[in-house]
């Protein structure tokens, strides 16, 4: 799958992800607004195959549409720490366009510890909300 950026004169391709299983997933911060292009290459299609499917998700991250917040502070955490936290929701949705849904997304972040070295890792878990 292939996300061109097509907001000025020529289209510059702007994010790439492709594997075999075919779970693709792209994430474009701070997108420009305008015309932009996805482009599912096919390529590992057997030739007996009628047909090809996939489903498409555009989902927009902005402050006034909503916002998720825990209530645990950031705090250094021991490994194989446990811990329990409640997550609260807004979503404001007069303000999404007509035939958008909300969509609630967490972030879990993980940084080393001081006197680690390696890089900083970030996942996305996504989850509906309605």
């Amino acid at each position: 799958m292939y996300v061109f950026d097509c907001t000025e004169e020529e289209c510059r391709s702007t994010r790439v992800d492709g594997d075999p299983v075919g779970d693709e997933s792209v994430i474009v911060q701070r997108p420009a607004a305008g015309k932009w292009k996805v482009v599912v290459d096919a390529a590992a299609v057997p030739a007996d195959a009628e047909s090809v499917g996939y489903e498409y998700l555009d989902v927009v991250f902005n402050p006034s549409y909503g916002a998720a917040a825990a209530t645990d502070l950031p705090q250094e955490r021991a490994v194989g720490a446990r811990w329990t936290t409640e997550v609260r929701a807004w979503a404001a949705p007069a303000v999404h366009g007509e035939g958008r849904t909300p969509y609630l997304a967490v972030a879990l972040e993980a940084r080393p510890a001081p006197a680690s070295t390696g890089p900083r890792s970030r996942r996305w878990c996504p989850g509906t909300s309605g």
